[in-house]
């Protein structure tokens, strides 16, 4: 037991005093509390997900990408001006009707159609007849109810290109527009 009394000795001599701790306790507080008052409030970071340098560089590269694309359009258009030139069209079956008109661009040329009386849910392939005796394939399109209107294009120039033909699924010819 003599061990036990001498270390509750030896603690008892490093205890500070009470008072003592407590004043050292009211002290810190103080002091917090006066650092407080003089930092000034901080607001809590706003965070974005896409902050606003990011958001004004993307905004200024699209403008300048539209500038650019819209003024190379203008350049590089080589067709300012297109006419469109009536066709005749001859329809090879009862209940069809229809109306076409061409254009003639520099890379071919492009049959603006609307026909009705197609069945719906059927292929139709529109073909080019050439000066030479040849066939450009202009693409297909499907019959719906109602009208069709579509707009298909040969690498066929218009003084090569002699006659418009819409076949069906057969290959027999639907529609011919004759050309001069």
């Amino acid at each position: 037991m003599a061990f036990a009394s001498s270390t509750a000795a030896r603690s008892a001599e490093r205890e500070p005093p009470a008072d003592r701790v407590t004043g050292l306790r009211a002290l810190a507080e103080q002091r917090r509390s006066e650092a407080a008052r003089e930092r000034p409030a901080r607001r809590p970071a706003r965070r974005s997900l896409f902050p606003r340098r990011q958001l004004l560089t993307g905004g200024v590269a699209a403008s300048l990408g539209a500038a650019l694309g819209v003024g190379a359009y203008a350049i590089l258009d080589d067709d300012p001006t297109v006419p469109l030139e009536p066709v005749a069209v001859e329809a090879m079956r009862d209940g069809v009707q229809a109306e076409a008109q061409i254009i003639g661009h520099t890379w071919g040329v492009q049959y603006v159609l609307e026909v009705t009386g197609l069945p719906a849910g059927r292929a139709y392939e529109v073909v080019y007849r050439t000066a030479e005796g040849g066939e450009e394939a202009a693409g297909s399109f499907l019959g719906v109810p109602g009208t069709v209107s579509c707009r298909m294009t040969a690498a066929a120039l218009r003084g090569q290109t002699r006659a418009i033909e819409v076949l069906d699924e057969e290959g027999a010819v639907l529609l011919r527009s004759q050309l001069a």
